[in-house]
């Protein structure tokens, strides 16, 4: 409701976006220094967030990291400084390393379906960004340490998991299922399916490690609808705004440029907000897939996501009607006069 009410206009949502993209790129960078000098680590060589909260555990870390690379991403994509945009892709860079160094399975699908899905919206996928992907994946993926690799394959193979961690998710999946099974109603309260004393409930986590389903346990069915809501309401803020401003992309053609649509924006403030759009498709989908192995419904990540998807949307709208009524406006005291 803060985002809303606050953010404005292009501008206002660059400044916030910037400062998000420079928060993490600081804090990449502390992690990847925390990691070479082998401190502030879990399970041996997984690294955690240099703060507490939200950022210390690493699948949070890295849910985090997949929900909101496409900001950067975009900013070396716009026209600008060339030293912004180059900031901007050492920050991607800083960032994708340390979603590796989490080994977190769950941020890394996210970040899959981040990246796949920002080459599609922002029109990102051509022959030679496909060449670039190629050859980036063939010097990288050597690289990488064989722990991740090994991290990686336990998705599928319950073998390669020493830590039994992916055998317990899938009990407390079912737990949770059972628990909304039982109070489908209201629930058993927000942040209460921990404290359930539930038989060969696992002690490590007591948690369902799935957003939906931790909704759905804590809040019941009117729980999941609100929720529900929210997602689909930040996906379709983002996908209208994309839509709404696509004109922009046509081609044009010498005999006859494409007409400016009226909507009261400038050429520059269509080009960001529609690559803006673009950007939180992309964000939305890195946090819905991650969220779909964590229980992060309560945390800050997604309503940051949904408002600066949210705030475009109604940037646009205020603007188009803000400009129709001043022409009708101006029309009528043409007639007047």
């Amino acid at each position: 409701m803060l985002i809303v009410n606050c953010v404005t206009s292009p501008r206002r949502i660059d400044r916030i976006c910037w400062v998000i993209v420079l928060a993490f790129g600081y804090m990449s960078l502390w992690v990847i220094l925390n990691y070479l000098r082998g401190t502030n680590m879990v399970e041996g060589d997984r690294v955690m967030g240099p703060v507490g909260g939200f950022f210390e555990n690493p699948n949070d870390l890295a849910l985090n990291l997949a929900s909101f690379l496409p900001l950067p991403l975009i900013y070396i994509k716009r026209p600008g400084p060339i030293v912004k945009r180059l900031l901007s892709a050492g920050i991607v860079v800083l960032m994708l390393t340390v979603v590796v160094l989490t080994k977190s399975r769950g941020g890394m699908l996210g970040t899959v379906a981040m990246l796949a899905t920002f080459l599609l919206a922002s029109r990102s996928l051509s022959a030679p960004m496909m060449i670039a992907l190629v050859v980036s994946g063939m010097l990288v993926m050597p690289a990488m340490p064989a722990s991740f690799w090994a991290r990686m394959a336990s998705i599928t193979d319950a073998e390669k998991d020493p830590t039994g961690s992916r055998a317990e998710r899938k009990e407390l999946l079912k737990q949770g299922w059972e628990v909304f099974l039982e109070y489908p109603i209201t629930g058993v309260g927000a942040g209460q399916f921990q404290n359930l004393d539930i038989p060969g409930q696992p002690k490590r986590w007591r948690e369902t490690h799935n957003a939906l389903l931790q909704v759905a346990s804590e809040l019941g069915f009117l729980g999941v609808l609100a929720f529900g809501f929210l997602i689909v309401r930040g996906f379709s803020a983002a996908a209208w705004t994309r839509r709404r401003l696509a004109w922009i992309r046509r081609k044009r053609t010498r005999k006859r440029p494409a007409d400016a649509e009226e909507d009261g924006l400038d050429q520059r403030e269509r080009e960001f907000l529609e690559s803006h759009g673009a950007a939180m498709i992309a964000c939305m989908v890195g946090w819905f897939v991650s969220a779909l192995f964590a229980s992060v419904a309560y945390n800050w990540t997604f309503y940051y996501v949904l408002g600066l998807s949210v705030t475009a949307r109604d940037i646009v709208r205020a603007r188009s009607h803000a400009y129709m009524r001043a022409k009708a406006l101006a029309g009528g005291k043409r007639v007047a006069a």
